[in-house]
């Protein structure tokens, strides 16, 4: 062991323990944030922010509001990110959840259009893409700390904990919005969906105090006495780490088809096409994110005894035979069969990929550029897919009046995930810094 390793302090059981409750609590408010404008898009905003004759352009206005917080995401991984390398991963992380709590709660405090015009959707786009910048370096970040923190041979499950936060997160809003969506439509539709955005100030309050009290990465703290600041974050991982990152961006666009095209696309065509009532979409969302509590961090396990490359590639093959499928059951107007769709692409492809990419990706980089690696990597594939899905899909199915097309687009999106994965090797090595006990 180096002399530098050697004044690192060993992280114990307690703090590990602590690292896991904060990044999963963050984790967690990231997703509540984005799944609540996600519903909110098709069933509220689209209304009262971009009101138009045409119910098809006043959707199309309030999904590209949802896409413009995804856009936001890449240019606050490219900042976070390398600060993260830079100065340390708990001080980034109280930052973005600051920054991602605030913008949601004055969503919920937002004048409408029928007030102020078209100041109200203006002053939408601008809390949009803070919230986005605020979300561009959370999951990567925290699911990267826990990473750190783990010994080798439970960085799959470790890692994936955090991850959880993602469906917790859903499910929290799914719940919260689906409860105010059965009041009167009157009270609703005038200060009943303000609640769910109003709520998120509890969350931020308990993912704060958590994560103040938490100490930095172990890994970040050794890399920093070993190597000097020039040779860390975003400069140094596009001189020196450019074959990883383009692999780390194909594979990421897998995970944004199985969430995105769900959670945005899917909710807002069973309420604007199917003409169901907003409670069947969100207790179908409910329910596919309840098991996919489950379903990461057996996935993450899975990764740490067979690799997490191998499940990330199981994960995508699913997405890729579920593809088509999707749509179909989706077009079918058949609640159990939409239901199943949402198990298929949603849950179990999207999980088990989302379960073994929290320590398959981290992997892919060493701790000098790990943060700026993952996080960037991350967000461009959520900006360049996840972002502009939703709205491509809406486009398509109404183009060609069908949603073949979009299934042979999330096809092929799958695929290069699957080669993206295929193509990352990991690292040789990396540092494992647990006590002897732990290994």
């Amino acid at each position: 062991m180096t002399e530098a390793a050697e004044t690192v302090t060993q992280p114990t059981e307690k703090q590990r323990r602590r690292v896991l409750f904060a990044t999963t609590i963050g984790a967690a408010l990231e997703w509540y944030d984005f799944t609540l404008y996600g519903i909110a898009s098709a069933v509220v905003l689209a209304p009262l922010f971009f009101p138009s004759e045409d119910p098809l352009f006043s959707l199309l206005g309030a999904l590209a509001s949802y896409g413009v917080g995804l856009f936001a995401r890449p240019f606050g991984s490219f900042f976070f990110g390398n600060m993260g390398d830079k100065l340390g991963r708990q001080k980034i992380l109280v930052i973005t959840l600051i920054l991602m709590s605030v913008s949601t709660f004055l969503i919920g405090c937002l004048p409408t259009f029928d007030t102020i015009g078209y100041w109200a959707p203006a002053i939408l786009v601008v809390l949009r893409i803070l919230q986005g910048l605020g979300a561009g370096s959370e999951y990567a970040g925290a699911t990267l700390m826990a990473f750190e923190y783990a010994p080798k041979h439970r960085r799959g499950l470790l890692a994936a904990i955090p991850a959880t936060g993602n469906p917790l997160g859903m499910l929290l809003a799914s719940a919260v919005f689906g409860a105010v969506a059965m009041l009167p439509t009157d009270d609703f539709m005038s200060w009943g969906w303000r609640i769910p955005f109003l709520l998120s100030a509890l969350l931020f309050v308990i993912g704060l105090y958590i994560r103040s009290r938490v100490e930095e990465s172990p890994a970040f703290e050794k890399a920093k006495l070993e190597r000097p600041a020039a040779r860390t974050g975003m400069g140094e991982l596009f001189r020196n780490h450019r074959g990883p990152f383009v692999k780390a961006l194909m594979l990421n666009g897998g995970p944004n088809v199985t969430g995105y095209l769900p959670a945005a696309f899917g909710l807002a065509y069973m309420t604007a096409t199917l003409k169901f009532p907003p409670s069947v979409g969100v207790t179908i969302f409910a329910i596919s994110n309840f098991v996919l509590l489950a379903v990461q961090p057996l996935a993450g396990l899975l990764a740490d005894r067979v690799g997490g490359r191998r499940v990330f590639i199981g994960g995508a093959m699913l997405g890729a035979a579920s593809a088509f499928p999707f749509f179909w059951f989706l077009e079918s107007g058949q609640p159990p069969l939409i239901l199943l769709a949402y198990l298929l692409l949603f849950t179990f492809s999207g999980g088990i990929m989302l379960g073994a990419q929290a320590s398959f990706l981290a992997d892919q980089f060493p701790t000098e550029v790990r943060f700026s690696g993952v996080a960037i990597s991350r967000e461009l594939a959520s900006g360049l897919v996840g972002g502009t899905l939703p709205i491509i899909a809406t486009a398509l199915t109404s183009a060609v009046n069908g949603t073949w097309l979009i299934g042979l687009l999330s096809l092929v999106l799958m695929l290069i995930a699957i080669l993206g994965a295929y193509l990352s090797r990991g690292l040789k090595a990396v540092p494992d810094l647990a006590p002897p006990s732990d290994r």
